[in-house]
């Protein structure tokens, strides 16, 4: 029965159309996934399952009467526990909104729901997606490594086939980060591309929505139904967002700009750098152009970033400091007590950083005709402390993406020799072009197929 949980999302539809699978069945399975492996993994903060049912039982309803509405249509998806759900507790990891139940859905919910989609639970995330976990995630391949954050529970849960693809955020790779060391697939779209109406800031001007899922086709459709305008975000835009076509995708023509010597960061692992060197080779070998560029400016990243996050997320929780402090982490209340201390003038000087860096990528990416910039992604999982917060090695300047807010998606790239994820490589693009990076994303991966590979605990919990 549970075999049903390692289709992808097409062909779970494709079933559930067809009248060989209902949508309680696959959610039935999925919950009896999370049941088996949530006390080693500890992937979800809330499990709806009574409600997921009920969904189902909708879903199943209407496909009955012909209605189909969309890709996620009676398929099990999760939602990290910074997005506000009526039906679930949004407690954003922390103490400060124990019990908090919001009475409406965020936007992205509400599209999800509208899409037919099953919510199976909330995902865990680490405290204000900024600090320390409560709940010890651990990461599906390895429960001795890390599962990064603080998207954590998102890519755990979507590796270990207890949902199908699950809602993350991104402020500077924490969506990305899980994906790329559960070896599953995450996407950052273009900033204001996803609504960010309903879910709890952090750092509001570099705050992005994005999908996880398995397979690259999984995230394009996740973020086909996610996606689009939304009159009650200021920040966000206008625009149709088709689900880009995967098939047949030829890479002959098309142009991919790799960076070697400032988007690696000063602590990026060796086999991330290797990964990114031998994935410019497979795209080139597939007819795309690869085409040497060089970015001083991405040096800027790293300081700026830390100085924009940190400031905006201290003026963001500065009323709940001043009231409800012994409740943060202690991690996290000194993080953003030092925020509060971050001068105007350094704020103002980071933005023209951010500005700088902004303007650097965008005319690398016009200079050259660049439809994707290829980079490395976060290098395999470390072992984690006690505390199931300990950091590790990332090319923090893949959060150039985040100042900038174009796209990008991290796809996996194999596996090490103790069989855990290499961290994958990352792929941007320019404003809008999600679509692009997805097709380059998918021709990547068929020819590694590493999204065919699953986690022992899947395979163990049957």
């Amino acid at each position: 029965m549970n075999e049903i949980l390692d289709f992808s999302i097409a062909e779970a539809l494709r079933e559930l159309v067809a009248g060989n699978l209902s949508s309680v069945e696959l959610t039935t399975a999925a919950l009896s996934r999370i049941e088996r492996t949530e006390p080693i993994l500890h992937a979800y903060a809330a499990v709806a399952a009574e409600a997921a049912l009920s969904a189902a039982r909708m879903a199943d309803d209407e496909l009955r009467h012909g209605l189909c509405r969309g890709p996620l249509h009676g398929i099990p998806v999760g939602v990290k526990d910074v997005v506000c759900t009526r039906n679930l507790p949004t407690e954003a990891g922390s103490a400060v909104l124990k019990g908090v139940q919001p009475n409406f859905d965020a936007t992205v919910v509400e599209r999800l729901r509208h899409g037919g989609a099953v919510l199976v639970g909330k995902t865990v995330t680490s405290e204000f997606a900024f600090g320390p976990r409560i709940i010890p995630t651990r990461n599906a391949w390895a429960q001795d490594r890390t599962p990064s954050g603080s998207s954590s529970g998102s890519a755990v849960s979507v590796a270990a086939r207890s949902c199908f693809a699950a809602v993350a955020t991104d402020t500077a790779g924490s969506l990305r980060s899980p994906a790329g060391v559960n070896g599953v697939v995450g996407l950052k779209p273009t900033f204001g591309r996803v609504s960010t109406w309903g879910v709890i800031p952090m750092s509001p001007s570099l705050d992005h929505v994005g999908p996880i899922a398995r397979t690259v086709a999984d995230c394009a459709a996740a973020y086909s139904v996610i996606a689009g305008f939304d009159q009650r975000d200021p920040c966000s835009i206008e625009g149709d967002v088709p689900l880009p076509c995967l098939e047949n995708v030829r890479l002959d023509g098309l142009r991919v700009g790799v960076e070697r010597t400032h988007l690696p960061g000063p602590t990026t692992h060796p086999l991330a750098l290797n990964a990114a060197v031998e994935a410019a080779a497979v795209l080139q070998q597939l007819g795309a152009a690869v085409v040497e560029v060089k970015i001083p400016e991405l040096e800027w990243v790293d300081p700026s970033l830390l100085t924009i996050k940190t400031a905006e997320a201290s003026a963001g929780h500065s009323a709940r400091l001043v009231t409800d402090a012994a409740n943060y982490q202690q991690r996290t209340r000194v993080m953003l007590q030092a925020g509060a201390m971050i001068p105007a003038v350094r704020h103002v000087q980071a933005q023209q950083a951010r500005k700088l860096v902004t303007d650097a990528v965008r005319e690398t990416f016009r200079r050259h005709r660049l439809d994707a910039l290829l980079g490395p992604g976060w290098g395999p999982p470390s072992s984690m402390s006690d505390d199931a917060s300990v950091p590790f090695t990332h090319p923090l300047r893949s959060s150039a993406v985040n100042l900038t807010g174009m796209p990008a998606v991290n796809v996996p790239c194999g596996f090490t020799e103790d069989g855990v994820p290499l961290g994958g490589i990352e792929l941007w693009g320019r404003p809008r072009g999600e679509g692009m990076i997805l097709r380059i994303a998918a021709v990547y991966e068929r020819v590694g197929r590493w999204h065919r590979r699953v986690p022992p605990i899947a395979q163990e919990a049957g």
